[in-house]
C-alpha cells in the first residue's frame, strides 16, 4: 500500500537517513524485526524477552528517524506476527508427519 513516508509530508523533520521515496506502510523492517524475533523466542525462551524488546527497538527507531508513521509500525508487527504464525503452523505440520 503506497503512502508517502513522514520526511516528504511534514517540514522541519531530521532525517539520518538516506531519502527514499518507496511505500511507507507497512515497515519491512519492522515485519522482519518481529518476525525473526518471534521465531527465536520460539526455540530460545530465556531470551524472550530480548529478543521482542530489539523488535520493539527497531520499530520506534523508524518513526525516530522520520522514515515511518506509528501505524506503519503497528501493521509490520502485525504482518511478522502472522508471518510467524503462518511459519509455525507448516513446520508443526511437517513435523507430526515424520513421527
Amino acid at each position: 500500500y503506497y503512502r508517502p513516508r513522514p520526511y516528504l509530508v511534514l517540514n522541519d523533520l531530521n532525517l539520518f537517513t538516506g531519502l527514499s521515496s518507496d511505500s511507507s506502510y507497512p515497515s519491512g523492517h519492522t515485519v522482519r524485526a518481529f518476525a525473526g524475533a518471534l521465531a527465536l523466542s520460539y526455540n530460545y525462551r530465556r531470551l524472550s524477552y530480548v529478543m521482542i524488546l530489539f523488535a520493539i527497538v527497531a520499530g520506534l527507531s523508524r518513526i525516530y528517524l522520520g522514515v515511518h508513521y506509528p501505524s506503519d509500525i503497528i501493521g509490520g508487527a502485525l504482518l511478522g506476527l502472522g508471518v510467524f504464525l503462518i511459519i509455525a503452523l507448516i513446520l508443526r505440520s511437517r513435523f507430526k508427519k515424520r513421527k
